[in-house]
């Protein structure tokens, strides 16, 4: 990558259209973005136990494989290598899917739910953690408010 690794709080803190723009562009690869929320996770996410599964190997290897698609002019998706959280509650191909209850401690599903696979980005996809989904909750994350409006506007 030519361009000098951006800092970290400035890529946690952009827009998911603003990243894939930039990736897209080349101005910063997948795997930088992987590697800065990853980070944040990590410093974070001890306190505030927000994410139950982080799968940051498979996050990683998803940012790579992202990036050489876009240097053989490849592109999946309007998100294209812009990782997103999915709520637990969701059952997500190839990560337990628990949604908050014990008997599905162990449940990993062999398909994503319709709507983790209508965010729109294929394989590969940048799906990383798994976010903590009380039963009652009616939390929808800002990620998912930004993609759903722009892909209602786009339509």
């Amino acid at each position: 990558m030519s361009q000098p690794i951006r800092p970290r709080d400035e890529l946690i803190d952009t827009s998911a259209t603003a990243l894939a723009a930039a990736i897209r562009a080349k101005h910063v690869s997948s795997a930088e973005v992987v590697d800065a929320y990853l980070q944040r996770i990590e410093a974070v996410n001890p306190h505030l136990n927000a994410l139950v599964q982080v799968a940051a190997d498979v996050a990683r290897r998803q940012a790579r494989e992202a990036d050489a698609a876009l240097v053989r002019g490849e592109m999946n998706g309007p998100l294209h290598g812009v990782p997103f959280t999915a709520k637990d509650v969701c059952e997500t191909a190839g990560l337990i899917s628990a949604a908050g209850l014990a008997e599905r401690a162990h449940y990993v599903p062999d398909k994503d739910a319709v709507v983790v696979a209508s965010i729109g980005i294929s394989a590969p996809q940048m799906r990383f953690p798994k976010e903590r989904y009380p039963i009652a909750a009616r939390q929808v994350s800002d990620v998912a408010k930004e993609v759903t409006a722009r892909l209602c506007a786009e339509s």
